[in-house]
């Protein structure tokens, strides 16, 4: 039915190979082009009047161009290729240059400083300014932790060094291959299986996931170590508030918005419980063993989904929501942007990529799983996200990631409910039960792997010295917080921390998961509410089209969303029991 290409086509958007000269002469240009910029504004920028500092940004947004396709481009080959040391080795040449460009531009921040707070406020005010009025206001909040020019190159040095620990430990896990019963299988295989009908194969497969990580615990445990020192040393350089600080800044959230999310979803543990209850008794058991927790429940349902059947149905269905959302997802299949199935050293899970002015590209890792359906849909709305985004200028084309999980989740929420209207009584209650999995998953676990990370960074931030086996001690509290009297939690649970690749390449970032699935909510329940369907929809779309341009507060405010409000998080958690009280109400729960 669909003319697709399931694999990247990457030398119709960038080059022919590593090779090629026009990488060089991109560089070349690029950096040639920053000279110019520098000798045009270094020690002018404070004295510049408004028309001329308007200038200095637009030109500042068309700088680096060219490097930032070679990273994009580098970056897609190592993702179907983690092991190409000749590429590794390029990488590594292009962040070396980033961080001398970037040395180079130091000045900018120093001149920023003269300006103050109080004049990037007032020039974000003006109308001139409007296209980038959240740029200079981020700019303003951030002025106080800037500090002088040579203290900020010496700080670009030793981000050189860390940044080799947090390849490290990508280079590393991409590189294992798991024993499953005399088989090597990839993560994405492995992962899979945990979710196996057979508890045999469930517990193997964890079993496999926690050996083959404990047996690099040295290595493992050290780089967090530097993940974690590399944050607290930054803390107490600059004088941020706190170790989550930067993360909340960079998010845009406010500390108090992000301690009562955090502080909301953790007070409700209770509700995960009682669904690791409900589950228990369906598998006719008293208690859930470790790996039985994300076991399917018993239940005659379809167990093999095609990437065809898989792909027909949500064009299908989102062709129904909405025809632009249909085109745009057609188009990037047809365009060869999209990387489907795994493959050995293709890096695990699935990602987004977009950019301002950058065509966007998804890499899936498609199984036969019910979740590579919902993997598809999550992905494609980061991509719609990013498409709509290409109205802003490149300073505010990104949404923080508070905002960039909205499209992805409201996207799997949609596809679902519609799943919902195709199946038996009997499927129902199994993906009902699926997706209440996926939700404790991206709402409640996800704040516990910050939580966790709050403790080992605090610590150290007190002056403690943590090892290995210490953050195994802090992962199994949290973990025994977290699954209650539900669940027994094996001493191998122990290793978990350390699958868990978020907390090494962006510290915190997870509850950017939880605040998603909880706006995400919101608007699915406003959409279902909605008397005048269409008029939403195009509501919805100028949040997205908004990228980063509006603080995510301010622009929720605009649209009818207050997430101060006990309601924001009370509707979310109300369609998350609604789940689970429709579950126990037809009891078909076994006694």
């Amino acid at each position: 039915m669909y003319n697709i290409k399931t694999e990247w086509d990457l030398k119709r958007y960038f080059f022919e190979s590593i090779n090629d000269k026009r990488i060089k002469e991109g560089i070349d240009l690029d950096l040639e082009n920053l000279k110019i910029y520098i000798e045009k504004y270094k020690g002018r920028i404070a004295s510049l009047n408004n028309e001329e500092f308007l200038q200095f940004m637009e030109d500042g947004s068309i700088q680096f161009k060219n490097m930032t396709l070679i990273h994009h481009y580098y970056s897609y080959l190592n993702t179907l290729d983690t092991q190409d040391q000749s590429l590794i080795k390029k990488m590594g040449e292009l962040s070396n240059l980033w961080a001398d460009a970037y040395q180079d531009l130091l000045f900018i921040d120093e001149e920023y400083k003269q300006m103050g707070y109080s004049k990037f406020i007032e020039m974000s005010k003006l109308e001139m300014f409007e296209p980038y009025k959240n740029a200079m206001i981020n700019t303003a909040n951030s002025i106080k932790y800037i500090l002088t020019e040579g203290q900020e190159k010496n700080l670009i040095e030793v981000g050189k060094v860390i940044s080799i620990f947090d390849d490290m430990y990508s280079e590393l896990t991409n590189s294992f291959e798991y024993d499953f019963r005399g088989e090597k299988k990839t993560e994405s295989e492995i992962l899979s299986l945990r979710m196996s009908d057979d508890e045999s194969i469930r517990k193997d497969a964890v079993e496999s996931i926690m050996n083959q990580y404990g047996e690099n615990k040295i290595v493992v445990g050290n780089i967090y170590r530097a993940v974690c020192k590399d944050n607290i040393s930054d803390i107490k350089i600059r004088g941020y508030e706190s170790v989550m600080h930067t993360r909340n800044l960079s998010e845009e959230m406010e500390d108090d918005v992000v301690n009562k999310l955090l502080d909301t979803v953790k007070s409700n543990y209770h509700m995960y419980h009682r669904h690791l209850k409900n589950k228990a008794k369906f598998l006719g058991k008293d208690k859930l063993e470790f790996h039985d927790v994300l076991a399917p429940i018993p239940a005659k349902r379809k167990n093999e989904f095609s990437f065809d059947e898989g792909f027909d149905f949500y064009m299908k269905n989102i062709k129904e929501f909405d025809q632009e959302f249909y085109d745009y997802s057609l188009k990037i299949f047809e365009d060869g942007r999209v990387s489907v199935f795994p493959k050995q050293g293709k890096m695990s899970g699935a990602y987004a990529s977009y950019n301002k002015d950058v065509e966007s590209f998804v890499m899936l890792n498609h199984t036969s799983e019910f979740d590579s359906i919902m993997t598809l849909a999550h992905e494609l709305g980061h991509a719609i996200h990013g498409w709509y985004s290409q109205i802003q200028k490149e300073c505010v084309y990104g949404s923080p990631l508070s905002l960039a999980e909205t499209a992805s989740i409201f996207n799997e929420t949609f596809v679902f409910e519609e799943i919902l209207k195709t199946v038996s009584k009997e499927e129902r209650d199994y993906y009902i039960m699926k997706n209440l999995d996926d939700i404790f998953s991206t709402t409640f676990r996800q704040v516990m792997y910050v939580d966790f990370e709050r403790e080992c960074h605090n610590r150290f931030l007190d002056g403690e010295e943590l090892s290995y086996e210490d953050f195994n001690e802090i992962w199994l509290k949290k973990n025994k917080e977290f699954y209650g009297d539900s669940v027994n939690v094996p001493e191998m649970a122990k290793h978990g921390w350390s699958v868990i690749p978020h907390i090494f390449h962006t510290p915190f970032y997870c509850y950017s998961y939880s605040f998603g699935n909880i706006l995400s909510f919101n608007l699915y329940k406003m959409y279902k509410d909605a008397e005048d369907k269409k008029k939403f929809i195009e509501m919805y779309k100028n949040i997205l089209r908004a990228g980063g341009s509006k603080r995510p507060k301010d622009l929720l405010m605009e649209n009818g969303i207050d997430i101060t409000s006990e309601e924001f998080y009370n509707k979310a958690l109300e369609v998350i029991t609604g789940l689970m009280d429709s579950i126990e109400n037809k009891e078909l729960i076994a006694q």
